[in-house]
């Protein structure tokens, strides 16, 4: 569960894949390069590139970047914030954020 196109649902698969619906659009993400940011605590970066689509006919390209963090047993929590270029109605750049929390099967 998370905020991203506004209040969704998250499905990750394989740590590189990440699909994300909402009630204000949806997103899909590819990231790239994953990496922890200390051997001894659970938190991990992320870069991806991937595309978005809101329900009001826009839609883009992002880049997010932001981290992951293992505070429990199979549960992650994630914030990322996104630089994205968006091409309907007229082009131009914005910036979006997301985050939330997920439970791994």
């Amino acid at each position: 569960m998370g905020v991203d196109q506004g209040l969704g649902m998250n499905l990750k698969f394989d740590d590189t894949i990440n699909v994300f619906a909402g009630n204000h659009g949806m997103a899909l993400d590819y990231h790239f390069l994953r990496g922890n940011l200390s051997s001894s605590a659970p938190l991990s970066y992320f870069v991806g590139v991937g595309g978005y689509v809101e329900w009001d006919d826009d839609f883009g390209m992002r880049v997010p970047v932001g981290l992951d963090w293992s505070f429990a047993s199979n549960w992650n929590l994630y914030g990322h914030v996104n630089p994205e270029l968006q091409f309907h109605r007229k082009a131009k750049f914005k910036l979006g954020a997301g985050f939330g929390v997920s439970y791994r099967f």
